[in-house]
C-alpha cells in the first residue's frame, strides 16, 4: 500500500533489521486497488517489502 507518512532512506547490510515502527491506517490505497474496500480487520497477517527486483521474506504482524 502507499506510505503517507513520508519516506526513510536506509542502508542495510544482509541480515540487518529496521528498528523502527511502521504506521498504517489500514485503508487500501495503492494504485489498482478497487475503491470502497473495508479497512483491514483485526487478525494476523504477513507482509513483504519489494525494492527493485529484490523481495524480502514474509514477516508476520498482528492488527488489533
Amino acid at each position: 500500500d502507499c506510505d503517507t507518512a513520508g519516506s526513510t532512506l536506509l542502508l542495510l547490510a544482509p541480515g540487518d533489521q529496521y528498528p523502527g515502527r511502521v504506521t498504517w491506517a489500514t485503508q487500501r490505497s495503492a494504485p489498482g486497488c478497487p475503491a470502497g474496500l473495508p479497512a483491514l480487520g483485526a487478525g494476523s497477517y504477513q507482509a513483504v517489502v519489494t525494492a527493485g527486483t529484490v523481495t524480502s521474506p514474509p514477516i508476520a504482524f498482528t492488527v488489533g
